[in-house]
């Protein structure tokens, strides 16, 4: 158990329970590693992966004493975080709470006006204004500037505008040490390796989160520079990679397999969020095998081409049965990700898309409902 920070510098991240238990909130590191610097006492409280009862969530907020507590809200946890946040608001009236994530990104001045128990909202990539905010609130200073901050105003809410970091070798390594109870021991550790995608598949908010569509990505040496340090102090032997569209830039993808395999690290991983089949080819999926990857999975969506084809993916579905054999044949398993319900799709359909599933080298799939996350077009 950490002990107890300092009262008035102690920042508190917590990170709601929802249906989606893999791994952990890697955002919620990597402002517990920006804050640190700024002289800071960070904790995570991932109540999704590591549950507490309200009544010891509550025991561990008096242990630490918070200034500043920060609520990760994602869609499928919006109302679960709002609760959370009512809860800390009656038990911590000096505490400041702000919340942050994908969905408040999308939506922020909705849920601060539905959820008054939040005093802020960070919309975006919050590395640099949590840190500013923690600052300000701390020195009694005006905030009113700070980029992607909203809060409230006479009576209206105020959203500053912001944008992404475009140099993405200078934000520091998430502090995964940060998150109370959490342990090393046979961990598969997450890595994003670039942020954004330029493309605008119709069910995919993605470019709302980064607030535009420029795909931004970091160095090669930089990315195995995390692999080795990892492998090297922590003892980790696998990872997986977590980015929205790893291999946009082919000859980058490139280098960073050139690079796990020039510097021996032995390392198994997977890449499962789903990169596009025409972002593959035979000598990226030899180094992939070369360097470790174990398996690849691919956004399929729909077997049926007229539904495909509305997706506004960008690629033909011809390119999905190539990729599988390409990644196949340098000895990589490939899992196909579907989705029922997109427009045009009837039960029909679907059925031609299960036939196209079963046509493929698959080793696994999974079919998911259609989500209308907010500001997409569906």
């Amino acid at each position: 158990m950490h002990s107890a920070t300092r009262c008035g510098r102690g920042v508190l991240l917590i990170n709601p329970a929802g249906w989606q238990k893999e791994s952990i909130n890697l955002g919620l590191c990597l402002l517990a590693a920006s804050l640190e610097p700024a002289g800071f006492d960070a904790r995570v409280l991932d109540l999704n992966r590591y549950p507490l009862d309200d009544e010891s969530l509550l025991d561990k907020v008096a242990l630490y004493r918070p200034s500043l507590i920060g609520v990760s809200v994602k869609t499928a946890t919006a109302i679960e975080a709002a609760r959370i946040a009512a809860l800390l608001r009656v038990r911590c009236p000096g505490a400041r709470i702000v919340a942050g994530g994908p969905h408040v990104t999308l939506c922020a001045e909705d849920y601060l006006r539905e959820f008054p128990s939040f005093d802020y909202a960070l919309m975006g990539e919050a590395e640099e204004s949590i840190v500013r905010l923690a600052a300000a609130l701390d020195a009694d200073e005006d905030i009113r500037g700070i980029p992607g901050l909203v809060y409230r105003a006479g009576g209206r809410i105020v959203a500053n505008q912001w944008r992404p970091p475009d140099d993405l070798d200078a934000v520091r390594l998430p502090n995964l040490d940060a998150i109370e109870s959490f342990s090393w021991d046979a961990f598969r550790y997450p890595i994003v390796t670039s942020r954004g995608c330029p493309f605008e598949c119709i069910y995919c908010c993605v470019n709302k989160l980064t607030g535009s569509r420029k795909w931004r990505a970091r160095s090669a040496e930089n990315v195995v520079d995390e692999l080795e340090l990892v492998a090297r102090e922590k003892g980790v032997t696998s990872f997986e990679i977590w980015d929205d569209n790893f291999t946009l830039d082919l000859p980058r993808a490139k280098r960073i397999c050139a690079e796990i395999i020039r510097r021996n690290l032995k390392l198994s991983w997977y890449c499962h969020n789903g990169i596009r089949a025409d972002r593959v080819d035979d000598e990226l999926a030899r180094l992939m095998a070369r360097a470790g990857c174990t398996s690849i999975a691919f956004g399929i969506e729909s077997g049926n081409p007229e539904v495909f084809a509305s997706i506004n993916k960008g690629e033909p579905l011809s390119a999905v049965v190539k990729a599988i054999k390409t990644v196949n044949k340098a000895g990589i398993k490939a899992v196909g990700y579907f989705i029922i319900g997109l427009p045009g799709d009837t039960l029909e359909k679907f059925v031609e898309s299960v036939r196209f599933q079963r046509s493929l080298p698959l080793m696994h799939y999974v079919f998911g409902m259609l989500i209308p996350y907010p500001k997409t077009r569906v």
